[in-house]
């Protein structure tokens, strides 16, 4: 497979600074819960010509807005739409945006790798659903965007171009001290509950919960297992 086409000729999609091109990458290709951390962008216009050039809004002294284009008087709630335009996240680097229908694209990030370039549709930028050996140098996401946090394509540091990979450790349990085992007692005492009320709650709150003869039940941070796997990112 060869990275492609980049339909803009160099001149668009690119951070010309530093010469890596913006990302594009489907929604559905990062776990849900990573939509959370964006702002919705609510377009400010005119609800009667629909003009949504600020300079075409004034603010006028008694607190509503005039329109120059159609010369009515706008109330200030009204200027805002119900249904959001677009959305948008800025944090840890990262500058990214809306696109097309389900997509979201990477106007800055800490972090690139090497793909195709995406079709005219969005010309010049790299395709991260598409990543390649010899593609284009492309922002991407990180690896806690993805489930099981690992980013489905290598990953690289804009500062030091040295590669980030996901090593696991297998720790002892914290919960359970690696008994895989939790007790009632401890959590009567986390609470500062008597037993037999802690014993009750966990009923209550957890049917499905099996509290032994001996008042233990499986570690619920472990599963039982006694242990825990934790990831970490390594430069190498």
């Amino acid at each position: 497979m060869d990275k492609g086409i980049d339909y803009s000729m160099g001149s668009a999609n690119l951070d010309k600074e530093n010469g890596i091109h913006y990302g594009v990458i489907s929604q559905h290709s990062i776990m849900g819960e990573a939509m959370d951390s964006f702002e919705y962008d609510y377009l400010i216009s005119c609800p009667h010509c629909g003009e949504d050039k600020e300079d075409k809004l004034k603010e006028m002294r008694n607190g509503k807005y005039k329109c120059l284009s159609c010369k009515k008087a706008i109330e200030p709630d009204n200027l805002t739409s119900d249904e959001p335009a677009g959305f948008h996240y800025e944090n840890e680097g990262y500058q990214i945006i809306d696109c097309l229908d389900t997509d979201l694209m990477i106007l800055k990030s800490p972090y690139y790798t090497f793909a195709q370039f995406c079709s005219p549709c969005v010309p010049g930028a790299g395709n991260l659903d598409t990543p390649i050996k010899d593609g284009v140098k492309t922002y991407a996401l990180g690896h806690d965007w993805f489930e099981n946090e690992k980013a489905p394509y290598p990953l690289y540091d804009v500062k030091t171009e040295k590669e980030i990979i996901i090593i696991e450790e297998s720790l002892t349990c914290s919960n359970c001290q690696g008994s895989g085992k939790d007790t009632v007692k401890r959590i009567a005492e986390h609470r500062g509950c008597t037993i037999d009320e802690t014993r009750q709650s966990l009923k209550e709150d957890s049917p499905l919960l099996l509290i032994a003869n001996d008042d233990t039940f499986e570690c619920w941070k472990c599963q039982g297992s006694g242990s825990i796997i934790e990831k970490k990112e390594k430069e190498i």
